[in-house]
């Protein structure tokens, strides 16, 4: 396991900063002063990220700071599986409406109407799952808006009182 400053170092071609002000065309050289984003997984098409660890961190920032990681990965988990059976059912959807005898010089796709057909199947299957996924969101976001709402509240008093 490498440390946090010799990940970033690894990951700085991957990586680009953000910063408060918004993105930049040039991103800035590696610090620990930003948070980390990196290119999408091609599963999941998801964007990592590594969040800032401040060197003062409170433990009420580091509750923060590990729901959000916490909700990435659940987040990155249900893509990746929902998306690997996905295409996984969709490639069997096509392999069954392509001609078997079709030979490698031609060319055949399945039509957008056959495919409207095979959409319409995958949602009403997994309309249960996706539901759960989403109460399950909300839930998680929910929460991180009152650990965001707490932890300006101290940020706001640290900076008031010290």
């Amino acid at each position: 396991m490498l440390c946090r400053g010799c990940m970033l170092l690894k990951l700085n071609k991957s990586f680009r900063s953000i910063s408060l002000r918004g993105l930049s065309n040039v991103p800035p050289p590696i610090t620990e002063n930003h948070d980390m984003i990196g290119p999408p997984n091609p599963v999941s098409n998801l964007r990592p990220i590594l969040l800032h660890v401040a060197p003062n961190e409170s433990p009420l920032e580091k509750e923060y700071r590990l729901a959000r990681e916490e909700a990435a990965k659940w987040n990155e988990l249900f893509w990746s599986k929902h998306n690997t059976s996905f295409f996984k059912e969709r490639k069997a959807f096509m392999d069954a409406r392509l001609p078997a005898d079709l030979s490698p010089s031609k060319t055949t796709t399945v039509s957008a109407d056959e495919m409207s057909v095979f959409y319409k199947a995958f949602l009403d299957k997994n309309w249960k799952i996706h539901l759960n996924y989403n109460i399950e969101w909300y839930r998680k976001n929910i929460s991180l808006v009152f650990l965001a709402s707490r932890v300006n509240m101290f940020r706001v008093k640290r900076r008031l009182f010290s």
